[in-house]
C-alpha cells in the first residue's frame, strides 16, 4: 500500500512528458535503436490510412 500523497505522485510522473534534448547520449541511444517485436507486425496496418 502507499499513501494518496504518494500515488498521486507517481501518477504525475506517469503522464510526464520528456524532451529528447534532456536524455542522456545513452537513453538516447537505446530508444533509437529499440524495435516492435514483429509478433506485433499485424497492427502496423493501424499507422496506415
Amino acid at each position: 500500500m502507499v499513501s494518496a500523497d504518494e500515488y498521486g505522485r507517481l501518477k504525475r510522473r506517469d503522464r510526464e512528458a520528456l524532451r529528447f534534448e534532456k536524455l542522456t547520449d545513452d537513453d538516447a541511444a537505446q530508444i533509437m535503436k529499440a524495435r516492435v517485436p514483429g509478433k506485433y507486425k499485424h497492427l502496423d496496418k493501424e499507422l496506415k490510412g
